[in-house]
Parts: C-alpha cells; sequence; structure tokens
C-alpha cells in the first residue's frame, strides 16, 4: 500500500492475517511473491519515482509481523530503470528466492542464509519481466522485454538454453 505497509490476506476467510507488515518508506513500486509451502514471503520495491535502486525484504510468516523482516544479504540492488524486480521461490520449501531485475540479471539468494549465493553471468539485454523455478527447482526460466527467454541452472547460475527470442 502507499502507506508502507504489507498485508496478508486469507482468502479463505476473507480476512487479514495479523499486523501489517512495514517497510522503511513509501515505495512507489512492489512486487511480491510466496514461497511454495507458505512459510516465506519476500517483497520487493523501487523506493521513489527518481530511485535507480531496489530493496527486497523477506519474512518468516509464521513468526507474525513483530520483527520478522529480513533483508537479504546484497538487497539493495541498483538497477537502470524504475521497475520493481520480479521474484519467484523454488520448490517445494522455498530454499532460493530468484530475483530478477531491470538491468536484465538474474540474482539467486539463500532464504535459510539470507546470503547472496550469485549473479547471473550472462544477462538479458532488458526489463526482466518474469522468473519460474522448474518444479525440482534445479532450473530457472526467465523472460524479458526484449522477448528473450532463457533457462538458468540454479547451482551455477550459469545460462543453460535460450529457449526463444521474438521479434517485433
Amino acid at each position: 500500500a502507499y502507506d508502507g505497509t504489507l498485508r496478508i490476506w486469507d482468502i479463505q476467510r476473507q480476512a487479514q492475517v495479523g499486523e501489517p507488515l512495514r517497510v522503511k518508506s513509501q515505495p512507489q513500486q512492489w512486487t511480491a511473491a510466496y514461497s511454495p509451502d507458505s512459510c516465506l514471503f519476500a517483497s520487493a520495491t523501487m523506493e521513489s519515482d527518481t530511485a535507480a535502486a531496489a530493496s527486497i525484504y523477506m519474512w518468516d510468516v509464521r513468526k507474525g509481523a513483530a520483527g520478522l523482516k529480513v533483508e537479504l544479504d546484497g538487497a539493495s540492488l541498483k538497477v537502470v530503470s524504475k521497475v520493481a524486480p520480479v521474484m519467484a521461490f523454488s520448490p517445494p520449501h522455498g530454499h532460493y528466492l530468484a530475483c530478477g531485475t531491470s538491468d536484465g540479471a538474474i540474482w539467486i539468494w539463500d532464504t535459510s542464509t539470507r546470503k547472496l549465493l550469485r549473479k547471473s553471468d550472462q544477462n538479458h539485454e532488458g526489463d526482466v519481466t518474469c522468473v519460474a523455478f522448474s518444479h525440482d527447482g534445479c532450473y530457472i526460466v526467465s523472460g524479458c522485454k526484449d522477448g528473450s527467454v532463457y533457462t538458468w541452472d540454479t547451482e551455477t547460475g550459469k545460462t543453460k538454453d535460450m529457449l526463444m527470442h521474438c521479434h517485433e
């Protein structure tokens, strides 16, 4: 929300779960992701219209709103445009968090240690618009505004294949 909070909703009960989660400031853009086991929640924000950096936070939903925000190691990402990063957790338990940024990079964190494991060695040539993990968590698929779709090896961060490149 524009008041600098995130709210988690139980769609079965149609009610907010716990207190709102707070970030540092009133960000202009948000993206969010839930881990497959529903234990972790991540948010990425662009801090202002003129900012060239994003912040990524992760919460352990089981602990409630009080004191559970953790800034990930290296999570102040320098990005080229004013687009909030896209994110996905690995299946089945969310051990990895992948993030695609507007400079074309893919970042991978270990969610248990909160440490940055790697940044992709080859970048897309524009804003990363989507990221997803394979069912076994071994690969990441990312799509870009330039029409390219790549698969990445989760362990090495290296490009496995360029699946397609669409031209306008």
